[in-house]
């Protein structure tokens, strides 16, 4: 493993969009598993600049969200579904058959984990995976906890993650999470 030290925002931002790039370059079908948030926005502005230069590095390229806001719908400006769209899928051209995602809003959100758990099984595994660490430790929506799921998940929110700045743009308030598990990250 190499530990880099970088000094700034945006030499972090360049740093995790150039490793992306590489690997894309090594891997055109790169499964990419893409957090929401202030820590990633840096990283995916220069990968839609990349893209404008190298739009054929990523046609194969797919996508996976690592998270979602339960219990609203998908539409809310606050989703991290309407973040990614935004964000990375639409500047990078990344089509539905290469995006495995959640839907915020399911009928039977248990079975929504499976389903996208079912789904990373057969297209994985995750080949690079953007994360940050939330204000109170979380990595996705996996709350800090004397033991954590090792796969796809509800999760409870803490008081202090439905306090993010995204939970303040949505319409609603989630009342759960759905979020990838720490043995999949």
């Amino acid at each position: 493993m190499k530990i880099s030290v970088l000094d700034s925002y945006e030499a972090i931002s360049r740093e995790a969009a150039s490793i992306i790039t590489r690997q894309l370059e090594i891997n055109n079908k790169l499964l990419l598993c893409a957090a929401t948030g202030n820590t990633p926005s840096g990283t995916y502005e220069r990968l839609a600049q990349e893209y404008d230069k190298r739009p054929a590095l990523f046609d194969a390229m797919r996508v996976l969200k690592l998270d979602e806001w339960g219990g609203i719908p998908m539409e809310d400006p606050g989703t991290c579904e309407t973040y990614l769209q935004a964000r990375l899928l639409s500047p990078l051209r990344i089509t539905s058959d290469r995006y495995l995602s959640f839907h915020s809003d399911a009928a039977d959100p248990e079975e929504e984990c499976k389903r996208v758990q079912k789904k990373l099984e057969k297209a994985g595994p995750i080949d690079c995976c953007m994360l940050g660490l939330g204000l109170n430790g979380h990595i996705g929506l996996n709350e800090p906890a004397g033991s954590l799921q090792p796969d796809f998940h509800l999760a409870q929110l803490s008081e202090g993650t439905l306090g993010h700045s995204m939970v303040a743009a949505m319409n609603r308030r989630p009342s759960y999470g759905l979020t990838l598990g720490m043995a999949d990250i």
